[in-house]
């Protein structure tokens, strides 16, 4: 195939062909003739006057031709030839690598064998031997956010290998479409004839062909614009590094953990949930052992689910749930850890015994959590009049009883018109506010409270007969950007009828309500509200979710609604949780469990930041320290100061953000799954958990209609042997470039040009 590397622009050269001509044509001249006696022996032949015309338009054709050689030299012509393996010569080439970096790529086989990742160095390694010194290669690794390796194409072998061997172990799972976007970016600045993108994976199904990837190949098909590529899209190949892998192997993984509080009062229990994940299996077999850590510290070996005898069916979705609890007796920061054993130790282990545990990195789940000596809450009370009792005494006295010396909420009960907006930025400032029954508020009162909720604070409100509806939906509710989660429609119910709404114990599905979903006697099942307010939920994309539902004649309203608010949280109750209206709430024994549940609920909405998602920042309220004060031990590797050495850039992507009140510290470099230990200045230490992706569990690898409805969409090629994705087949396409063919020719074209033109002067 002949074709040019830089058409049609190059081409566009050739309009100076008609250079030559023009000259030509300009240059004629008409002579006037003169009848002179001795003219007739100086006349020029008829023979001899077309000869000469002959030869000027030979030297015009020679020089449109040299101009024609130049351009087509220009635009880089070349040719494919197939020859045989043995006479093809490799074009020089550029290179991208892009390793799987998720979990599975550690999986061993069942007698514990070589993993992927330790394959895939033996199969660079051999791919790297046969490149030519002049290729160039770069290498990414795909995670959940791509690390660059090496981000430039380089020739340096030794760099590539040294930079694999300082590779961290694999974990996560692989963001395959946003590594092809910065490979592509990569090799878009490359000259070189040919172009390739290798991907080395273990062909597990999940991150490659399960529907969601599926979705992401179609969006980067048309973000990349691959049909519109040409010639000038790269060859992609994809290597299979567990080809002897089973197509569904067994493998015994953990859920992530999940607490029903995050945040913690000291000596209060706390329960944990989890569950075993089970995939290739037909029966269910105890693990070895489940531990149970805090700190760091071992506490206790948890009761495997199913008892020690087991060999159970496994469930259907292939998750075996257990639970546990505990009593925190310090406060601050703590790390929840639970380590699963699926297999004895080599020592136990009876002849033939079957590995279980396939995938290292699954079967370790962290939960970070604060705890606390008292959580500090704000109560602000809707009644201004002075006297000696409050609907609000209800709450304050369910959160900090008079008589508990050593109480789990420390509660500040401020009038709504005697409400400082700076008591919220102080130094003891709240974790939760509560607008018991409020009217309505100044303008400045309400710029606060959206500056608390959105910086991650928790507001809970209650609604009563002194709420001021149309203000509420003007200035809290704002049609649904306002921080108030829902729209007041209006008080129903009478309290002179014997009717009155129940909360429904089958909607108990909310964490801050499954404490009462079993709950029969004195629970919240039997709490009666004869008059409550009717919370609008207008639309299916109002920021607002029901938690809770009261059920009644004509009456199916949300009991409580929720929203997030930027970085807070934000509950208002249908009703004002005291003794107003009729109600019984306050006479049993579920209500003070219940404004527990609400206002911890609520309190955990900044510590959910200590639990995040890849990539997603580290935040902490400094309180004016500096960043040389602080250091950070990330999942892999030592420990260091977050401030760069002086006169260095800061690699460590940390900064500190500065606020009226006090500075936040904000680390971005999380993409790696794990426990982050921030030491503060005091020699605290605080913990930060990217948990890891539970999926990446589950083995099962690619089928090969799957393979195949992935490489049609990326047109891609999957080879597993090095020498064939070098181009080592029985024949092979060789790319000859043409353009130093033409640059002699043109050299011989401008001799050739120079001698007619010296042979014309010299005849004349």
């Amino acid at each position: 195939m002949f074709a040019f590397l830089h058409v049609p622009w190059m081409l566009l050269g050739l309009v100076v062909l008609a250079v030559p001509p023009i000259i030509h044509l300009l240059n004629r001249r008409r002579y006037d003739v003169v009848d002179w006696g001795a003219m007739q022996f100086l006349q020029v032949s008829e023979v001899t006057r077309r000869r000469l015309m002959l030869e000027e338009i030979l030297l015009m054709l020679l020089r449109m031709g040299l101009l024609g050689v130049l351009v087509l030299a220009l635009a880089g012509p070349y040719v494919d030839v197939e020859l045989p393996a043995a006479f093809a010569t490799r074009p020089t080439r550029d290179v991208v690598l892009i390793l799987d970096g998720s979990a599975s790529m550690a999986a061993t086989d069942e007698l514990g064998g070589a993993s992927p990742q330790t394959k895939a160095r033996e199969w660079i390694s051999t791919y790297l031997e046969g490149l030519s010194p002049q290729d160039g290669v770069a290498l990414l690794v795909a995670r959940d956010q791509v690390l660059t390796i090496i981000d430039t194409l380089s020739s340096d072998r030794e760099r590539l290998l040294t930079a694999l061997d300082r590779l961290s172990a694999p974990s996560g799972s692989a963001n395959f479409a946003e590594a092809f976007k910065q490979a592509f970016a990569l090799l878009e600045k490359s000259q070189k004839l040919r172009r390739e993108v290798i991907v080395l994976s273990d062909n597990q199904k999940f991150g490659w062909a399960d529907p969601d990837t599926l979705f992401r190949w179609e969006l980067l098909t048309h973000e990349l614009g691959l049909e519109r590529l040409g010639e000038r899209k790269p060859r992609l190949w994809c290597v299979n590094l567990a080809s002897d892998r089973s197509a569904t192997p067994p493998n015994y993984g953990l859920a992530p953990l999940s607490s029903n509080r995050p945040v913690v009062p000291v000596d209060r229990e706390v329960m944990f949930r989890s569950e075993i994940l089970l995939t290739g299996q037909t029966r269910y077999l105890p693990p070895y052992r489940i531990r149970f850590e805090v700190d760091g510290k071992p506490i206790r070996d948890l009761t495997p689910p199913g008892g020690k005898a087991g060999n159970l069916p496994v469930p259907k979705d292939g998750r075996v749930p257990f639970s546990f609890t505990h009593r925190f007796t310090r406060p601050g920061s703590h790390l929840v850890s639970v380590i699963l054993e699926p297999d004895p130790p080599a020592e136990e282990r009876p002849p033939g015994y079957t590995i279980k545990d396939r995938v290292p990195g699954d079967n370790r789940q962290d939960f970070a959590l604060e705890v606390l000596t008292a959580l500090p809450v704000i109560l602000i009370d809707g009644n201004n009049t002075p006297s000696s009792t409050s609907s609000s005494d209800f709450l304050r006295d369910a959160l900090s009883p008079a008589r508990d010396r050593q109480p789990s909420v420390k509660v500040q009960v401020v009038p709504f018109e005697d409400f400082q907006p700076g008591i919220l930025t102080s130094d003891g400032r709240p974790r939760v506010v509560l607008l018991h029954d409020v009217p309505k508020l100044r303008p400045a009162q309400v710029e606060a409270l959206d500056a608390f909720a959105a910086t991650g604070g928790g507001i809970l409100v209650t609604l009563g007969e002194r709420v001021e509806q149309a203000w509420y939906n003007e200035q809290l509710y704002r049609g649904g950007e306002g921080w108030l989660p829902a729209r007041l429609e209006g008080v129903t119910g009478n309290e002179s009828l014997a009717e009155a709404a129940r909360p429904d114990p089958e909607s108990f599905k909310h964490p801050m309500l499954e404490l009462f979903e079993k709950v029969t006697t004195g629970g919240l099942s039997e709490a009666r509200f004869p008059r409550w307010w009717r919370l609008g939920l207008p639309g299916r994309h109002s920021p607002g979710l029901p938690v809770g539902q009261l059920q009644g004649p004509r009456c199916r309203d949300p009991f409580f609604v929720e929203r997030s608010y930027q970085q807070g949280r934000t509950l208002v109750a249908a009703v004002p949780l005291d003794a107003s209206w009729g109600t019984n709430l306050v006479d049993l024994p579920a209500f003070v469990p219940l404004v527990h549940e609400a206002i911890y609920y609520l309190a955990g909405a900044r510590s959910a930041d200590f639990n995040l998602r890849p990539g997603q920042p580290l935040r902490w309220r400094t309180g004016g320290g500096e960043l040389e004060d602080f250091r950070l031990t990330p999942p892999s590797g030592e420990e260091r100061p977050l401030s760069p050495p002086p006169g260095q850039p800061n690699t460590y992507v940390a900064q500190l953000i500065r606020q009226e009140q006090s500075s936040q510290l904000v680390y971005e470099d999380t993409r790696q799954p794990g426990v982050y230990r921030l030491l503060t200045p005091l020699l605290e230490p605080i913990y930060y958990v990217v948990p890891t992706d539970p999926r990446e569990s589950d083995l099962t690898a690619c089928t090969s209609e799957e393979r195949e409805r992935v490489g049609q969409r990326l047109g891609l090629t999957y080879e597993d042997s090095p020498e064939a994705v070098l181009g080592g087949t029985e024949t092979a396409f060789t790319r000859q470039e043409l353009w130093a063919y033409l640059l002699v020719g043109l050299i011989g074209l401008l001799c050739l040009e120079v001698w007619m033109t010296r042979r014309l002067v010299m005849n004349r």
